[in-house]
C-alpha cells in the first residue's frame, strides 16, 4: 500500500466511527441521521481502502488463534440459541451472533498481518460474554434480550474493527525499525 493512503484510510475509519456514534446517539443534532450514514460510508470505505491495497491479496488459511476465538464464540453462541431446541428463530440468531467472527475469519485470510484479528475476536468475544451474563444469569429488566439483537452490529461495525486495526498499527510499529 502506498505510504500516503494508509493514514488517510485509518484516518476516514476513525472519523468515521466517531461521526456515526456522535450520529446515531444523536449528538449532531437535526443532522444526526445524515452524518451517521457518512460516517458509516467512512468506516466502510477506510476498511475497503485498507482491505483492497493489500498487496498482495491473496486469501490463506486464517491464523489458528482466529480460528479458536470463532470456536468459542460457536460454543457461547450455540449454547444460547440452541438450548431449548433447534427452530428457525434459533438458526436466524445463531447465524447473527457469529457474524462478526466470521468477518475476523475473513481479514485474518487476507493481507500480511494475518494475527491481528485475533483482538478484534476477542473483543467481540469478551462483550458477547458480558451480553450472555447480562441476558441469561443476570438480567435487569425485560428489554435486556434486546442486546442479543443489537451486539452483534455493534460488534461488526466498532468493536471488531477498531480491534483489529489498533492490534495491526501495533504490530506494524513494532516491525519497524
Amino acid at each position: 500500500m502506498p505510504q500516503r493512503v494508509q493514514p488517510i484510510a485509518v484516518a476516514a475509519l476513525a472519523i468515521g466511527a466517531l461521526l456515526f456514534m456522535m450520529g446515531l446517539y444523536g449528538l449532531l443534532g437535526a443532522r444526526s441521521g445524515l452524518l451517521s450514514l457518512v460516517g458509516l460510508v467512512l468506516v466502510l470505505a477506510g476498511a475497503g481502502t485498507l482491505v483492497v491495497a493489500q498487496r498482495p491479496l491473496v486469501f490463506k488459511r486464517p491464523h489458528g488463534g482466529v480460528g479458536a476465538v470463532a470456536a468459542v464464540a460457536a460454543l457461547l453462541h450455540a449454547f444460547e440459541c440452541f438450548a431449548e431446541g433447534l427452530s428457525d428463530a434459533a438458526v436466524i440468531f445463531f447465524t447473527w451472533g457469529m457474524t462478526p467472527y466470521c468477518l475476523c475469519l475473513l481479514i485474518s485470510s487476507l493481507g500480511r498481518s494475518r494475527a491481528a484479528p485475533i483482538v478484534g475476536g476477542a473483543l467481540a468475544l469478551a462483550v458477547d460474554t458480558l451480553v450472555h451474563f447480562e441476558v441469561f444469569i443476570a438480567p435487569q429488566g425485560s428489554t435486556s434480550g434486546l442486546l442479543l439483537i443489537f451486539v452483534p452490529f455493534w460488534n461488526n461495525l466498532v468493536i471488531v474493527p477498531a480491534g483489529t486495526v489498533a492490534a495491526w498499527l501495533l504490530v506494524r510499529r513494532r516491525l519497524q525499525p
